[in-house]
């Protein structure tokens, strides 16, 4: 590469920096550094660290076109110096030797040397972030079936504005209200107004503010109903968000039985025998004073054997120790729920959840603990992690499987098209045979459409959504569209953004491709969008000969049309992936139209669309 000569002028520390090896400082970079001639595109220079990602010596690199190695292109399509795109901190893909792909992020800076321009590649392997976010999506998917299907209560806010992001069933059907009417609404309409104060209420205040132990707080239904609730809360960030997640506790009952023990021993007694939930007394020596008849039936000591004994005596998880500890912490923390679990009389052991109050008994205050069956629970959820982990190997299988029929199906198609062509280099044109020869050769290319639907259909929802530019993925569609070069396509959708992937760009090339395919006449693709009420309307119109009514009710569905039939059916499961929905509005004889309709917000509270200043 030879040597950086600086100005030195006649100070010695000038002239120590008069002369810089550039090998030697880019062969000490811990990063791989490519120098690409802008013209030929050809490898000029690659440090020592670059090679080693490469996994080839510097002689199998340097002197080789940069496509044969890093991002790889079409000749021609270059995307700095033939697109003119800015690549910083742009992930994109490195060929290893081997034929291994590594995906790097990467940043070109364009520098001249002597008058002639160079690319100077820098870039790092980024597998183990790529890794680290599919484990972080495959966690995200699991929070969201336990959030969903979790018995208790859960609601979702912004920790600073109090705004609702979320919650769970469970949440709704505490205070009667749809989901739809509590997402989006400040996290003071769940309680009454006396519990409010400076427009938060109480609890939510205190969450924030670092409180981690259970609060007790009151909820207001829909009907205006109160209910008495325990609340555990946490706060975390998300995406550079605050977060605070409260899970909801109803003990209305609970409370209801709490005060009829106050008023009445006897009522109290009705009321602790008819639990179905194991329940006990305890006094502060640790010691059991009373016993409902569930406790007796389920741990199997008699009434007499249990008021000798206390938690310690059943407890099978906890020690000695942490239960004296939990008894002397009650008149702090006046209320307490745990899990533990519990040695029957015989030996079995159960999972309860313990729930623990103060009352008064006899005129001394003592500690109400009400134990609760998990084993089904328990049971349910093992049960469901077993099912998910079958089912994810299910998957592993049939995608490897599909992958292996594809390739196989792919060879066999090869041999066959191949032996087309000799037939058809043998039979004259006017052979009767011929005709038979291309509709072979016809359903030859509609069964490789079919794998690659089956390709791009295993990827629906596995990549990452992102904010993709709608009117560069277009362009990139309508390149790949082979007949396109007589017909006049207006892109006015520049500046729009969705949160998609990659796969919106197959989503146009099936839209633009149907049109040059069976349109018949088309000579004009218009795409472009609108606002309607918060919805964004994507409008795909063409001048074909459109679609005749009879044939819009099956437009969308499996294996209907001409070719492959997979072709507007993945456009409209795609839709489906992305919370969106697709209708086709044309008229037969004037030519096709579809809308693409995409709402403002997913159900996760994900803005899906930003539009840009080309919008008019």
């Amino acid at each position: 590469m030879g040597e950086i000569h600086t100005n030195a002028g006649e100070n010695s520390e000038e002239r120590k920096l008069e002369k810089i090896p550039v090998e030697e400082v880019l062969g000490s970079l811990l990063f791989g550094v490519l120098i690409v001639d802008e013209e030929t595109h050809r490898i000029v220079y690659a440090n020592r660290h670059a090679l080693e990602m490469i996994g080839a010596s510097e002689k199998d690199v340097v002197g080789n076109i940069c496509h044969c190695f890093i991002c790889p292109a079409e000749k021609g399509r270059c995307p700095v110096s033939d697109l003119g795109q800015t690549v910083d901190r742009s992930e994109r893909i490195l060929l290893k030797a081997n034929g291994e792909s590594v995906p790097i992020l990467k940043t070109v800076a364009v520098v001249s040397w002597h008058g002639h321009k160079y690319l100077v590649e820098s870039f790092i392997d980024i597998t183990r972030r790529k890794k680290a976010e599919e484990a972080l999506q495959e966690s995200e998917e699991k929070y969201r079936r336990l959030f969903d299907e979790n018995l208790d209560a859960i609601f979702l806010a912004d920790a600073e504005t109090g705004i609702i992001v979320d919650c769970n069933r469970a949440a709704a059907e505490l205070v009667g209200r749809d989901k739809s009417e509590i997402i989006g609404q400040h996290q003071r309409i769940l309680h009454p107004p006396e519990r409010v104060k400076d427009g938060f209420s109480l609890t939510f205040k205190q969450h924030v503010q670092g409180e981690k132990g259970v609060l007790e707080d009151q909820i207001i239904t829909k009907n205006g109903e109160i209910r008495d609730v325990l609340i555990k809360a946490k706060v975390f960030e998300l995406r550079g968000k605050k977060l605070i997640q409260g899970i909801f506790r109803d003990i209305t009952e609970q409370k209801k039985a709490e005060k009829a023990l106050r008023e009445s021993e006897e009522t109290y007694r009705a009321i602790l025998n008819g639990m179905n939930d194991t329940a006990w007394v305890i006094d502060f020596n640790g010691r059991f004073i009373d016993v409902n008849e569930t406790a007796v039936r389920v741990l199997g000591y008699s009434r007499e054997e249990l008021l000798k004994m206390g938690p310690v005596d059943i407890d099978s998880s906890l020690t000695e120790a942490q239960i004296m500890e939990l008894i002397r912490n009650m008149p702090k923390d006046k209320i307490q729920v745990f899990e533990t679990s519990h040695r029957t009389k015989d030996g079995r052991i159960i999972p309860v959840e313990i729930s623990s109050s103060l009352i008064t008994y006899k005129g001394k205050t003592a500690i109400l603990s009400i134990a609760r069956d998990l084993t089904e629970r328990k049971k349910a959820e093992a049960e469901l992690k077993k099912l998910m982990e079958q089912l994810k190997m299910a998957n592993e299988k049939l995608s490897v499987v599909g992958r292996w029929t594809r390739h196989d199906a792919r060879n066999k198609l090869t041999v066959i098209k191949s032996n087309l062509y000799l037939a058809k280099k043998r039979v004259p044109s006017d052979d009767p045979i011929r005709a038979y020869l291309d509709e072979i050769e016809i359903a030859c290319d509609h069964i490789a459409k079919i794998f690659d639907f089956a390709s791009a259909y295993e990827m629906l929802g596995v990549e990452e959504r992102f904010y993709v530019d709608v009117g560069k993925i277009i362009d990139e569609a309508a390149a790949l569209v082979s007949g396109l070069n007589n017909v006049k396509l207006i892109n006015k959708c520049h500046g729009l953004q969705v949160l998609a992937d990659s796969q919106l760009r197959q989503l146009f090339y099936n839209l633009i491709e149907n049109s040059i395919k069976h349109g018949e006449k088309v000579s004009n693709i218009s795409i472009n969008y609108k606002l309607a009420d918060e919805n964004l309307e994507i409008i795909y119109e063409d001048n074909g000969v459109g679609i005749p009514e009879d044939a819009k009710g099956n437009l969308f569905k499996e294996g209907y049309g001409k070719g492959t039939g997979y072709g507007l059916y993945f456009t409209k499961r795609l839709c489906e992936m992305y919370g969106w929905e697709i209708h086709e509005t044309g008229e037969y004889g004037k030519g096709a139209r579809f809308i693409i309709t995409v709402p403002k917000r997913s159900h996760k509270g994900e803005i899906l669309y930003k539009v840009g200043q080309n919008y008019a």
